[in-house]
Order: C-alpha cells, then structure tokens, then sequence
C-alpha cells in the first residue's frame, strides 16, 4: 500500500467520521475536506502524467466519468457510442440465462439497419460471437487472460482442502515470494494417497502450466467443462444453483478460516512507518486527482463526486465555469485601515484564511498559453 493510498483513505474517512444530520456518518465539513484544488495548481500536472485517451479515460474512473458527460452534453453522436459499448459491457458480464435478451437489445438498438444505412457484414459477428474465441489467442500469447488465472486459485483451493496445506508449499515452510512463483511456473505439485484418482485428475486440470490447456480456460464457457468433471458427476448443478439442494460442502460462518483481516500489521508493507516534517505537508497538500483506482470508485459510488463537480449559473443562465477553474487573476481584497487600534484582535469580522491548496498560484506563461488555444479551439469547434 503506497503513502499516497494510505493519505487519501485517511482524507476520506475523515470527511465522512460524526455528523448528526440526515446524512449519517458525514462530517459537516465534509464539503470543504475533499474540496478541489485550484486549476493553477494542477496545470503542472500535465507535464508530468500520461494525457493520452488510454489513461485518462480508460484508466481512471473519474476521468471515464468526466467524458462521458462531455460526450453527453457537448458531442452526441459520440455519445452514442458510449452507450453501445456499455450495452456490449453489459452483455458479456450478464448470466446466462440474460444474455440472449441482451444481445437482441445491443443489436435492436445500435446495429439494426435504419434508414437504408447497410449493417457492416464485419461489425455484427464480431459483437454476437463468443468472447470466448476473441480471447483465446490472447490467453495464449500471455498478453492478456480472462478466467483462467481463477480456475487455477479453484485448484489450489481443492488441493488445499484435501491435502491440508497449499500444493508449492510445504507445511510451516518459510519460503520468499519468489521461490514460490518459480515453483507454480515450473514444478509439478505432488499428490499424496489422500487423492483418489478422480480427484487427482480434477486437480492436475486445474493446475495446468498452461492456461490453453487447463481446465476452464476456454474463456466463458469454462466452467461448462469444470462442471462436466466426473469429479461433479454427482451434482445436480441446475438443482443447486437453484438452491434446491444443500451443497455437499457450506463453511461454517461461525469458523475462522484466516486471521482477522483488521490486524494490519501482520500483512502491511508499510509497517513501523514514522510520518515526518514532510509528511505533513503532503498530507495538507493533498489533491484529491491523485488517489488509488479503488478511492476513486468509492467517490463515484457514496455520490461524494456528483456533489462536488458542480458548475456555476452565467448571466444567461448557462453553465460556467466555477472561480476555482478560471486562471483570472484573483482581485486582492481591498486593505483595511488599521483604526486606532491596530493590535486588537479583530473578533467581530474575522478574515477568512483560504487554505493553500485552494489559493491561486502563478501560472507559467507557456502553460498559460497552451492553455488559452485549447479554450479557443474549443469554443471555435463548438460554434
């Protein structure tokens, strides 16, 4: 877990701890806690990460999010686009028993010929094919896996339940990570007389080196072999996953099977960490853009984020930009005179201190003017 996880985790958890009002478990200043910085302080930023479409968009939930309210609100015909993929999303992690009626929506509605417009003969078979074929040289090349690696955790799961200890380790054996990746990548596991026949064939499937020939790894019609095994051959699959007959095995929610996930310190890379000086200052830093994946799904989830991005009303009541995204000078305040009191404290009309990471800071020139022509080319391409 990296420090930059641990601040945002901490950030958020705090914006979220007491609060009595209707939303329970938020802070009443949970508003100004998670609050984005100004646009002068993240134009940097741009200089430093990936601002291609791969990770912006792909890569990065809020940034995915962002896109396709611009698509929606600014570019149509490209928004539709947006929702073909989320149908086809949709189809290929929908059950079975959905999948037919989702596969005539995504064709229906986006691949149907309209208007004597001419449906490719590329496009459709492409979309209505099985996932399974489109993977499998890729499961092979080892560029990219779909179930595979899941299959081989259900091995190591049956093993482990009939032996008693992991299949590349032995018992109370004290071996580093590495070791144990050599041995999953080039040994073969052992069986003891424990394994019948049926079992130490199920087991050796499942583990197989290679993802093409292990059990299950033909993509998303996998677990139609696994349940095939002469190992289920007793199971009346149908049945129980209709929950019409009890499972041969059900953990006992009252065991424990591993140690309490709260004791971090047991697992934590970070332990024995002093946070300094240096720490803090990062901590009070803190800009929301740079958080884990996870932390970024949980704003999206809690609805913390549609609270935030928010824009402002113009005079034609339109939407614009809030002052916190506008690179204009800031107009200083104008200056007090001092009074004949000039020590007293001032507790009647106390100033309000903006923290550091919502002020405005000088912005460099060429950054400055990059900025501009993209605004320009924006508005002219809008026009």
């Amino acid at each position: 877990m990296e420090l930059e996880n641990i601040v945002a985790n901490t950030v958020y958890l705090k914006a979220r701890e007491g609060g009595s009002d209707s939303n329970k478990g938020k802070s009443k200043k949970w508003r100004k806690i998670l609050q984005f910085p100004h646009i002068s302080q993240c134009l940097d930023i741009k200089t430093k990460i990936d601002v291609g479409y791969e990770y912006v968009v792909d890569q990065q939930p809020i940034g995915k999010l962002l896109f396709r309210q611009f698509c929606e609100r600014t570019r149509p015909q490209y928004h539709k686009y947006n929702g073909f993929l989320d149908a086809v999303e949709r189809y290929e992690v929908g059950l079975e028993e959905t999948r037919v009626a989702l596969a005539a929506e995504v064709f229906g509605r986006y691949l149907k010929q309209e208007g004597g417009e001419a449906v490719t003969d590329v496009v459709v078979p492409t979309v209505v094919d099985d996932a399974s074929s489109l993977l499998e040289g890729n499961v092979i090349d080892n560029e990219r896996y779909t179930f595979s690696p899941d299959w081989f955790s259900f091995g190591c799961l049956v093993y482990e339940m009939i032996e008693g200890r992991a299949p590349f380790r032995a018992r109370k054996e004290k071996v580093k990570r590495e070791e144990v990746d050599r041995r999953v990548k080039h040994e073969q596991e052992k069986y003891s007389s424990k394994f019948s026949e049926c079992a130490r064939a199920l087991c050796s499937a499942l583990l197989a080196k290679s993802c093409a020939s292990r059990l299950g790894g033909a993509g998303r019609r996998g677990a139609d072999t696994v349940k095939a095994h002469r190992f289920f051959q007793r199971l009346n699959w149908p049945r129980l996953e209709a929950g019409l007959l009890e499972a041969p095995f059900v953990p006992d929610p009252h065991a424990v099977y591993a140690k309490d996930v709260l004791d971090i310190e047991q697992f934590s890379t970070v332990k024995g960490v002093n946070l300094d000086a240096a720490d803090d200052t990062f901590y009070g830093k803190f800009n929301t853009g740079s958080v884990s994946i996870p932390w970024q799904c949980e704003m999206i989830e809690t609805g913390c984020f549609n609270e935030l991005n928010v824009f402002a009303r113009g005079e034609d009541n339109k939407e614009c930009r809030t002052p916190d995204l506008q690179l204009t000078p800031a107009v200083s305040p104008p200056e007090e005179e001092a009074g004949c009191f000039m020590f007293a404290r001032r507790t009647l009309c106390p100033q309000k201190k903006i923290p550091p990471r919502l002020r405005p800071i000088p912005v460099p020139e060429h950054l400055l003017n990059n900025t501009q022509t993209h605004a320009h080319a924006h508005a002219h391409a809008n026009s």
